[in-house]
């Protein structure tokens, strides 16, 4: 399954480069289409994104300390591996629910409802 995820990226997004103003490897983020949904301040970020990235050991000459940012909008947190693969997990169930919501807020308008 790694495989067939993994193709899904393209190689900026899976292959860190150094940045010398920031002082670490980053790779270019993976997107939503949805742009933020922030209905009080929305920004023109999109509404979820999270990019590998990879800082050198302090003390180090090699090895990498690496992390997943994940953002929604303007806030942004920083991941083990193994914690966003867990949150993977839990969006992917996450997504199920809500389909079902939208399915029966639907439901609810065909019935005599109102679209609130």
């Amino acid at each position: 399954m790694r495989n067939t995820v993994q193709s899904a990226l393209s190689e900026a997004q899976t292959t860190p480069v150094y940045s010398h103003t920031m002082g670490w490897y980053a790779a270019e983020p993976i997107e939503t289409a949805t742009q933020d949904i922030d209905a009080d301040d929305p920004t023109d970020a999109p509404f979820l994104a999270a990019q590998l990235v990879a800082q050198p050991w302090e003390g180090q000459a090699f090895g990498f300390f690496p992390r997943i940012w994940v953002s929604y909008g303007a806030s942004i947190g920083e991941l083990r591996p193994d914690q966003a693969r867990e949150l993977a997990r839990d969006m992917h169930a996450f997504a199920d629910r809500l389909a079902s919501l939208g399915d029966i807020a639907d439901a609810l308008a065909s019935d005599g409802g109102q679209d609130r």
